[in-house]
């Protein structure tokens, strides 16, 4: 080896560790120019190849939420991971190239959904351990069950838009059995797992999910609180259980900063408890309220005024035979 190689070989090792250092530190417009001047020194990729600067690079740029160039050097950091020695575990690079396509291509989970299922094909034996280390001692970036819950955590919201509710169940009770209570997805898994069961029938088993997440979440930290009291109040209506169904529908009214939507929706929701419950005159006062805050082309503005039609009618009838 010449002086000129062995020169560049030490600039390029200086470069790569500074990068390092600035990624950890979260400095990673300057990560990404640290590593960019070892790749410019590497002409003929000699050295390169057998490094991790990819990943680092790719990451940096995600982290910025510049995606094209994060998914272009991760997938040059999945290309070459078996052509040298590498300190990252594959895994570690799939769910970083699974989070950029997930955040590029956002509905698209034919992207990003084959890297999720990876990476608990590959941690799912490693999952009673809490966390995996790098060489040297250096603590990797995400402990395995963190990593689970969030493979998890999004392919359960993938089922739940597309309807599936028992592969969502499945994939958003596996999510909670792989996570930590200090993570987001955990506090929504156990809310979209609560949503899974309402939407597939399972009411009693929603309502049983809510009541867990208040108990574990009472500050509804990550959740909305007015969107759990909806739900639970849904599913007691759909149980018979009107008095405590409506219970949880005025506690949605006297929330602040609920959305419009949900309080249209709430409205409704109180109607028909109401209206079961023969109390039409609250029923239509709920009525009218869902009507002032719809569209007059919404569905739920239509189906407010059917019913407020029929309650009127049903008081009509009732005071006549009074």
């Amino acid at each position: 080896m010449n002086t000129f190689e062995d020169n560049d070989r030490k600039k390029i090792n200086t470069y790569i560790d500074v990068g390092k250092a600035n990624f950890g530190q979260k400095r990673f417009h300057e990560a990404i120019d640290n590593f960019n001047q070892a790749l410019n020194l590497d002409h003929d990729f000699t050295y390169l190849k057998s490094h991790d600067t990819y990943y680092f690079l790719g990451e940096s740029y995600r982290q910025l939420n510049q995606f094209n160039e994060a998914i272009k050097y991760l997938g040059e950091a999945l290309a070459l991971f078996d052509t040298g020695a590498s300190q990252i575990d594959i895994w570690v690079i799939y769910l970083a190239l699974a989070r950029a396509l997930r955040e590029a291509s956002n509905q698209d989970a034919t992207k990003w959904m084959p890297y999720y299922y990876k990476i608990i094909e590959i941690l799912a034996p490693k999952a009673k351990n809490k966390w995996l280390f790098w060489q040297k001692a250096e603590p990797i970036f995400e402990p395995v069950p963190e990593a689970m819950l969030e493979a998890y955590y999004y392919i359960g919201l993938y089922h739940l838009f597309k309807e599936e509710y028992d592969n969502a169940i499945y994939s958003l009770t596996k999510a909670i059995d792989s996570g930590s209570r200090k993570q987001p997805e955990f506090v929504q898994a156990y809310f979209y797992l609560g949503r899974s069961y309402l939407r597939n029938n399972n009411n009693q088993q929603a309502i049983k999910i809510y009541q867990q997440l208040i108990k574990i979440n009472p500050k509804f930290q990550w959740v909305d609180e007015a969107s759990i009291y909806y739900d639970i109040g849904q599913a007691l209506y759909k149980l018979g259980k009107y008095e405590q169904a409506m219970e949880y529908g005025l506690k949605v009214l006297v929330l602040n900063r609920v959305e419009v939507d949900l309080l249209a929706e709430t409205h409704l929701g109180l109607g028909h408890t109401y209206f079961a419950l023969e109390s039409f005159e609250k029923a239509i006062e709920h009525y009218q309220n869902c009507i002032k805050l719809t569209s007059p082309k919404s569905s739920i503005r239509r189906t407010a005024v059917e019913y407020m039609v029929n309650a009127n009618e049903a008081l009509t009838e009732k005071d006549s035979t009074r």
